[in-house]
C-alpha cells in the first residue's frame, strides 16, 4: 500500500534533515510521529538513520556535512518516495537463500552463492528502487518542480 500523505511527511522531513534545517534528534522524534503501512516510508526512513549516531546531537552541516555519495543516496531515496511504486525487494532462487544461511551457519566455510553477492550490490545502487528501469523511469518523469498534476505533465 502506498501513502502518499506519509511519503510527502518523510521526503519534507529529509529535505529539511538533509540541508540542516533540523538535527538528527528533531528528525528521529518526527519520524516516529509517521505512522503509515506503507513499507516503503518505514524502510526510507530507517535508511536515515545511518547519517548518525545515537550518541550526539547533530546537523548535517560543517563537519558532519553529506559527502557526495551521500546526497546521491539521499536523492534517489527522495525520488522514490515520489513515485507510485510499491517497496519490493528482489526475490532470490530458493537455492541461492538455502546457500546464503548455509554460508551464515558455517562462519562462510560455505560460501555464499555469486546472485546473492549480486543481489547485495544490486540493492545498494538502486535501493530503494527493485530495478535500474524503475530508477530511470523515475528519473525521466520527475515530480517536483514540473507541473505535476497526477494524470498528465503540464506546466502551471
Amino acid at each position: 500500500m502506498i501513502d502518499h500523505d506519509a511519503r510527502k511527511r518523510l521526503g519534507r522531513l529529509m529535505r529539511n534533515f538533509a540541508i540542516g534545517r533540523m538535527t538528527n534528534v528533531e528528525f528521529d522524534e518526527a519520524f516516529e510521529n509517521i505512522n503509515s503501512p506503507d513499507k516503503g516510508v518505514w524502510l526510507v526512513g530507517l535508511g536515515t538513520f545511518a547519517y548518525f549516531n545515537d550518541y550526539a546531537t547533530v546537523r548535517l552541516t560543517g563537519k558532519y556535512h553529506q559527502t557526495k555519495h551521500w546526497r546521491r543516496m539521499t536523492a534517489r531515496w527522495l525520488l522514490f518516495l515520489q513515485t507510485d511504486l510499491e517497496y519490493a525487494e528482489p526475490s532470490l532462487p530458493w537455492h541461492e537463500r538455502v546457500r546464503g544461511l548455509l554460508s551464515g551457519l558455517t562462519f562462510g566455510v560455505i560460501p555464499k552463492g555469486a546472485r546473492l553477492k549480486e543481489w547485495k550490490w544490486h540493492e545498494q545502487n538502486v535501493w530503494p528502487f527493485l530495478t535500474p528501469e524503475q530508477l530511470q523511469e523515475a528519473r525521466r518523469h520527475p515530480r517536483l518542480l514540473c507541473g505535476w498534476n497526477g494524470e498528465e505533465r503540464t506546466w502551471r
